[in-house]
């Protein structure tokens, strides 16, 4: 059975939540890390653009059934 996952960004937080059962499933810590665009939820991935002190900036793409990353990528 797979469940619906919704998310919300807090402060270098991205804060899963399995909206079927009414819990928060994971916590993704960026860090010191700003988002840019995001977290957006597409069935079970959650993907994220976030730019590092550096001034690189990266997507990521999660797996919320493993709770893993499954890739990530430079934007620019």
């Amino acid at each position: 059975m797979s469940s619906c996952y919704s998310a919300v960004a807090d402060r270098g937080l991205i804060k899963v939540y399995d909206v079927e059962r009414g819990t928060r499933a994971y916590t993704i810590n960026l860090g010191s890390e700003v988002i840019v665009n995001g977290p957006v939820v597409t069935g079970d991935i959650l993907s994220v653009v976030s730019r590092e002190t550096s001034g690189k900036v990266k997507g990521r793409v999660y797996s919320l059934k493993k709770g893993t990353i499954k890739y990530t990528f430079n934007v620019r």
